[in-house]
């Protein structure tokens, strides 16, 4: 399955990094990226790689909030009503996510090395938040798209 049009590469390749735009993507019916597979991918990681709390804070936080108290299976299976966000970070740990992501970015390699050299360590973050959900104010301190 290809995700990444060719218009989506190329309008990527004009881009990247410097430049924030739209990467349209084929990824809307993924099995792997439906409510109840990530609720239970955030079942399975270790709680250091999870995130969540009410979508309605302000746009800047001191620290990092406390979680709803609402599980984190139960917040991404009912996400419509529960008003939070969530954040999975390094769903690389499992390995249908791993291959997942591998699969994504061998389709765009060639446009990500041509600007910023090899890509070293490979690691994917998954957002899911409630409709009109606030994720706070924040850097990265490295490319990613």
């Amino acid at each position: 399955m290809t995700v990444f049009s060719s218009q989506a590469r190329r309008t990527f390749a004009e881009s990247y990094p410097e430049v924030p735009h739209k990467l349209p993507h084929a990824l809307g019916r993924h099995p792997l990226l439906e409510l109840d597979a990530l609720a239970a991918l955030a079942e399975k990681l270790p709680e250091s790689s999870i995130e969540y709390n009410f979508a309605d804070l302000p746009i800047g936080v001191d620290g990092k909030p406390d979680p709803t108290g609402i599980p984190i299976g139960e917040t991404i299976r009912k996400i419509e009503e529960t008003g939070s966000w969530a954040v999975l970070k390094n769903v690389e740990q499992v390995p249908e996510y791993a291959a997942l992501l591998n699969d994504l970015l061998a389709e765009i390699r060639p446009e990500i090395e041509a600007k910023t050299g090899a890509m070293m360590k490979l690691q994917s973050f998954i957002f899911i938040t409630s409709p009109n959900g606030v994720t706070p104010y924040h850097f990265d301190p490295e490319h990613n798209i």
